[in-house]
């Protein structure tokens, strides 16, 4: 696991009174082309599949229905919607779950296989499935992953604007709590 970098805390030792406005992270539409282009790459090759004999035929049209289908789909949905979405309230999730500020207890990058921003919660057991604990064994231990390759800007840009959206929320020049 990655060390985190230290953050600038010169934008919060002046914490506003008010809260800011909403923040909405987006897919960068620069970072999700390599999947659009994969996407397109097996329909085209689900085409020329369609040219061979049975068997092929039935593995062209799997492939124009799963990767055309379920492609045209996620990329509609990624898109449209904020990955992350930092209100005075908490954090909303491209799934509409929403995160109290109060429940979380750090923020961060690391790699697994890829950069990735990770939350983990303060009282896992009381706030994830057991789905979810399952699966924050397997995140290097935070509960909600998100693929640093398609946010708006690099994972530690993401991180340190959580940060300080937190930190002047909160009105906690050291939210979250963990020494970094």
């Amino acid at each position: 696991m990655d060390t985190p970098k230290p953050l600038d805390n010169s934008a919060t030792d002046s914490l506003d009174a008010r809260p800011p406005a909403v923040v909405r992270l987006r897919t960068s539409f620069r970072r999700y082309l390599p999947y659009l282009v994969g996407y397109l790459i097996f329909v085209l090759l689900g085409i020329w599949f369609l040219t061979g004999g049975p068997t092929q035929v039935v593995v062209g049209v799997l492939a124009i229905v799963f990767f055309g289908g379920f492609g045209a789909f996620a990329s509609v949905r990624v898109l449209r919607r904020p990955t992350l979405e930092l209100s005075p309230s908490g954090i909303r999730l491209a799934n509409g779950r929403g995160i109290r500020w109060e429940h979380i207890a750090d923020v961060g990058e690391f790699r697994s296989t890829r950069r990735a921003v990770g939350i983990r919660l303060a009282t896992p057991d009381a706030e994830l499935t057991r789905t979810q604990k399952f699966s924050r064994s397997g995140n290097g231990g935070w509960d909600y992953v998100f693929a640093a390759g398609v946010l708006p800007a690099s994972g530690h840009d993401v991180v340190v604007a959580i940060v300080r959206y937190g930190r002047a929320v909160t009105g906690s020049p050291s939210w979250p709590s963990v020494d970094r």
